[in-house]
């Protein structure tokens, strides 16, 4: 919000934040393989609304009109402000910057180009990122050993007396190690996102027929053609993606080690498949990097993530589950989240230091 609109989000129930949540929602739910009978008969999207049977086509109009209302009503915010003369710095105004015509204005499909861009860029990259994030609390709690290390690397490098910043990136190899495993380990994709395939073509021997949905197995190791809804064995080329062994040893197991060398600086190894690949690659994959990192290394900085206990003082079991969708999140798990120590807290606590 803050890159794309200059816009500070409220604490909780911000009224954008809503909104957008309530559209990735409703598209992560349509994006999945089968969502919708439309898919594979498109010519039922000409059948009128109220007819029996189709409510995925009221659903799809309701998800439209979320979908308007988060680009069009934060892209006024900004026009607000400038109007008031306002200063304001985002990507928006660089755009708007960059394609006004020598009056300083923008044509309608300028201005097309401003809403649709500015709002792709929150829609794919904020849920995104959380369920990067989230993976990195629950490699936390599901392996203390690796976050040890991590933290003592920070605390060897930074010191306690700050948090660690960007400037700190290179010196801290593990902590790196440990984001790119986060990537690696629970891809925040895991099927990418569909393609399809405009013309008849043949890739290393596979046929791939026009119309033919491609999908990027993240997790699986495969790339899978989907001519409708079932794929078969002859409908799968292999790949070398998250899970593959040849690659990556037990690669169920949260290793960072394996994104280091054997004298522990950082390899060249990166996980880029986790952001899709070719030329459909995320755009905004550097931003997304540089975000999840530096909440990971926050977070490894300042608090200690741990399983919770019942009344009994025992431990509650924390699952390695996670929910189904375009963007995968863990499930919901139980979790005790204090600071490290009394230096953590106060730099938790300092909003200036925070700033």
């Amino acid at each position: 919000m803050s890159v794309v609109y200059d816009y500070e989000v409220a604490p909780e129930n911000d009224y954008f934040v809503n909104i957008a949540e309530a559209s990735m929602d409703m598209l992560g739910e349509s994006t999945n393989p089968g969502a919708a009978l439309v898919n594979v008969l498109p010519i039922l999207q000409h059948i009128p609304a109220w007819l029996p049977g189709m409510e995925v086509k009221r659903w799809a109009q309701k998800g439209r009109g979320v979908t308007m209302e988060m680009i069009n009503v934060l892209l006024r915010s900004v026009r607000n402000r400038l109007d008031s003369g306002v200063t304001t710095t985002c990507v928006i105004t660089e755009l708007i910057d960059r394609l006004s015509d020598s009056r300083g204005r923008l044509n309608s499909q300028m201005e097309t180009v401003v809403r649709d861009v500015a709002g792709i860029a929150y829609a794919a990259g904020a849920d995104t990122t959380v369920s990067a994030i989230r993976t990195s609390y629950l490699a936390m709690i599901l392996y203390p050993e690796e976050t040890k290390k991590a933290q003592m690397e920070i605390d060897n490098v930074v010191g306690s007396q700050r948090l660690p910043n960007f400037d700190d990136r290179s010196s801290l190899p593990y902590v790196e190690a440990f984001f790119r495993e986060v990537l690696r380990w629970h891809p925040v994709t895991p099927l990418s996102v569909a393609h399809a395939a405009y013309e008849d073509d043949i890739y290393e021997g596979q046929f791939i027929p026009a119309g033919a949905n491609v999908l990027m197995n993240t997790w699986y190791s495969s790339v899978t053609l989907l001519w409708g809804l079932l794929p078969s064995d002859s409908q799968t080329t292999q790949g070398h993606f998250t899970m593959t062994k040849l690659i990556y040893a037990e690669p169920h197991v949260f290793k960072p080690e394996r994104f280091l060398d054997p004298d522990g600086s950082l390899s060249d190894r990166y996980p880029l498949t986790a952001f899709g690949m070719g030329r459909r690659i995320c755009p905004g994959r550097h931003l997304a990097d540089a975000t999840a990192w530096a909440a990971i290394a926050l977070i490894l900085a300042v608090f200690d993530l741990k399983k919770a206990k019942d009344d009994a003082g025992n431990d509650i079991d924390v699952l390695e589950d996670y929910q189904d969708g375009l963007v995968s999140h863990p499930k919901p798990f139980m979790c005790s989240i204090k600071p490290r120590n009394p230096q953590a807290e106060s730099l938790i606590c300092d909003t200036n230091n925070i700033a």
